[in-house]
């Protein structure tokens, strides 16, 4: 029997045209989680855990060894566009172009959990420009989470 094993685990961010804040808490719980986790189920992309803050996505994704991670974001980035525009009326909603995306060794996956899950409570102390900075380093991005 031949089988591939593989532990390919990417931690992407994306941000709204121009950071422009549309989501609420709310919003999140209600309509962007679920759309992003249909997608996910639709294109059978391995999509473990997103949330976000106003303006921009944190996604956990495991990639498989024949598919192209710019392939899975730019269908979620896509499709996610569409439906806001079309299901909420929200006039020319896009994603900025582009993302950022970090390998997140499996040793460390509770770690980017726990960075993704409590994106609410972090931004009551940092905003994303200031998020940014951080990921510019690699090592202080995820000690920067050893928060409750």
């Amino acid at each position: 029997m031949s089988r591939t094993n593989h532990q390919i685990w990417t931690h992407v961010v994306w941000n709204t045209k121009n950071s422009e804040n549309y989501f609420s808490l709310p919003f999140w719980t209600n309509y962007l989680n679920p759309l992003f986790f249909k997608i996910a189920h639709e294109k059978k992309i391995d999509l473990h855990f997103v949330n976000g803050y106003k303006n921009h996505v944190h996604a956990l994704i495991k990639v498989k060894p024949n598919q192209s991670l710019s392939s899975l974001v730019k269908l979620l980035k896509g499709i996610s566009s569409r439906r806001i525009n079309e299901e909420l009326g929200i006039n020319h909603f896009q994603w900025q172009t582009g993302y950022y995306v970090s390998s997140v060794s499996p040793n460390r996956l509770e770690i980017a959990i726990k960075y993704i899950v409590n994106q609410w409570e972090k931004h009551q102390s940092i905003d994303f420009e200031q998020e940014l900075k951080i990921f510019d380093f690699d090592e202080k991005i995820y000690s920067f989470i050893n928060m409750k």
